[in-house]
């Protein structure tokens, strides 16, 4: 069953139009950024693997990967990136305080959460349309 999955992604958010996509490895590490950044559009790609392999639409600017913090999730996003920078989609990943962003979220809270995305993701970009200016 995973395999026909392969590339394909649970897809959450307005997408129409979109320049600034979040793709997560694990639908509870996508939701819970999601939970942070809710106008975001998001892409839950189910494993690591997923997330590697994972089609991004050619029409974005940027692909923000929000990887798990472990080596599995380092090679899956950093191959993710690879392929997204070779396409001339800027990557940005995004890495987890704690094990993934869920514990990340059930531990500090929506409100940390969102002020270290708010600065992880200003350091990077001035403009985006991950939550209105």
């Amino acid at each position: 069953m995973l395999g026909r999955l392969q590339g394909n992604a649970i897809r959450f958010g307005k997408w129409a139009d979109c320049t600034d996509l979040l793709a997560g490895e694990g639908l509870e590490n996508t939701l819970s950024v999601g939970t942070a950044l809710p106008r975001a559009a998001l892409a839950s790609c189910l494993t690591a693997n997923h997330l590697a392999a994972f089609n991004y639409p050619s029409s974005i600017q940027r692909l923000w990967i929000a990887r798990d913090n472990d080596k599995t999730g380092a090679r899956a996003a950093f191959c993710l990136a690879d392929r997204a920078d070779a396409d001339g989609i800027e990557p940005v990943v995004l890495t987890p305080e704690r094990d993934d962003f869920n514990l990340d979220l059930t531990t500090g809270g929506v409100t940390e959460m969102r002020r270290r995305l708010v600065a992880l993701i200003g350091t990077k970009v001035s403009e985006h349309d991950l939550w209105p200016s």
